[in-house]
């Protein structure tokens, strides 16, 4: 049987493109944790409320009560219907 004949630049391209693909894949890695990090830090101008003021309590039922009170009157089906939520509301 005669021996197979070599192919080292079949063996080199296939090295070469699983090279590629390998660094691609960790570029995709890299700026997903990248783009993770930064969506769910929060802005250095946000100012949370606070949350044992009796008037962000407050308001805080009044928007829920005057939301779940919108959202639970009847209905026709097929009437189309709206809720917005002013500033002064919220």
């Amino acid at each position: 049987m005669p021996p197979r004949p070599r192919r080292p630049l079949r063996r080199f391209l296939a090295r070469v493109l699983l090279a590629v693909v390998m660094t691609l894949v960790l570029f995709g890695v890299i700026a997903y944790f990248a783009v993770t990090r930064y969506a769910l830090v929060a802005p250095t101008w946000w100012q949370p409320p606070s949350a044992v003021d009796p008037g962000t309590l407050e308001t805080a039922r009044a928007v829920e009560n005057g939301v779940t009170t919108v959202l639970h009157q009847h209905h026709e089906p097929d009437q189309t219907w709206t809720m917005s939520l002013t500033c002064a509301d919220a």
